[in-house]
């Protein structure tokens, strides 16, 4: 599991969950561990917990021996939630306007 990209904040737990899997970890010792709630772990394996402090995020992480790295990346280079950059979302929906579909039909 190294290098994987965290694109959209739903792979933050996708990941943490892969990892705890591996590991033969419950949630519950993960809990344990990383002084997070259990009920906090479950929500974040499954992508509801979106929101969750930085602070937090780190402890998890650092319970599965995983780690968060920053790059630099030109924002309309930086996929959105579908996956697509902004250049394609703009060249599609200009390849779009060119063929007169503006979303009706």
């Amino acid at each position: 599991m190294s290098g994987q990209a965290i694109n959209i904040p739903r792979n933050a737990g996708k990941y943490a969950l892969e990892r705890r899997k591996e590991l033969g970890m419950t949630q519950r010792e993960l809990a344990r561990r990383s002084d997070v709630s259990e009920r906090t772990i479950y929500s974040f394996e499954l992508g509801e917990k979106l929101g969750m402090h930085l602070n937090k995020l780190l402890a998890v992480y650092q319970a599965l021996g995983l780690s968060l790295v920053v790059e630099r990346v030109d924002p309309a280079d930086a996929p959105g939630e579908d996956g697509r950059s902004q250049e394609q979302v703009i060249a599609d929906f200009l390849a779009q306007m060119g063929r007169g579909s503006h979303g009706q039909g």
